[in-house]
């Protein structure tokens, strides 16, 4: 079967649009990846900054205690000392 011009440049240009297609669909699927893990990073990020928080609280909470502790005096009831 003999192929004219005419039907060589469609098939070639066939072959390239669906190249080209392949190629825009595999970049479509990487964007929605990145997407879900720019989600995921900020989502860690968040938490990340939670629990530095969350850290600091703690370290001046244990200083807080040890003072009290070396003090003697530990802190009254919040009923007060009438409850005692």
């Amino acid at each position: 079967m003999a192929w004219g011009l005419r039907g060589r440049l469609a098939g070639g240009f066939g072959v390239v649009l669906a190249l080209q297609l392949a190629v825009a669909g595999a970049g479509l699927v990487e964007l929605a990846t990145l997407q879900q893990l720019a989600r995921t990073q900020s989502t860690l990020a968040s938490l990340r900054a939670d629990i530095a928080h969350w850290s600091g609280q703690t370290q001046v909470n244990v200083a807080r205690t040890l003072m009290l502790a070396k003090a003697g005096s530990p802190p009254t009831s919040p009923a007060g000392p009438a409850a005692r």
